[in-house]
């Protein structure tokens, strides 16, 4: 039903978690951009190029304002919040259709109704945690010779 061979890599928890954290929070949104192309090969909730990138950009330029100190004026620190509120918006818009869509590839290829059940079954984890999350069922998919 969906197009062509998906490939998702194994990445251990605490290395995402390490990552995120030594990259200032920008590695979910990188997450999020390197993998756009398999979710979409996975479901049929698609993820655009621009909803695949604006997190990515929106995260470097609000770092860059922090490293270069420009939050200080009242214009760039709203500026600054604004892009952060956005962005984060919009990991979690894409972390539901990316959970959406995994749910749909493991419906389509397992037979027992419990498999796409379990897989990335909390709705508040995914806002909470979302690639992190994802992650997380991949890894489990992955153990279980599903994906």
């Amino acid at each position: 039903m969906y197009e062509g061979d998906v490939r998702l890599d194994r990445v251990h928890l605490l290395v995402a978690i390490l990552l995120t954290w030594v990259t200032l929070g920008l590695y979910p949104a990188y997450w999020i951009y390197s993998r756009r192309g398999a979710f979409n090969a996975m479901g049929p909730r698609r993820v655009d190029d621009l909803l695949g990138i604006a997190p990515l950009g929106m995260a470097i330029l609000s770092l860059v304002f922090a490293v270069l100190g420009r939050s200080a004026d009242l214009a760039t620190g709203v500026l600054d919040g604004l892009m952060s509120l956005v962005g984060g918006v919009i990991m979690i818009v894409v972390s539901f259709r990316f959970r959406e869509n995994l749910r749909s590839w493991v419906r389509e290829r397992e037979r027992s109704p419990l498999a796409a059940d379990s897989v990335a079954k909390s709705g508040l984890m995914t806002f909470l945690f979302g690639p992190l999350y994802i992650q997380y069922h991949i890894n489990r998919l992955k153990d279980a010779g599903l994906l």
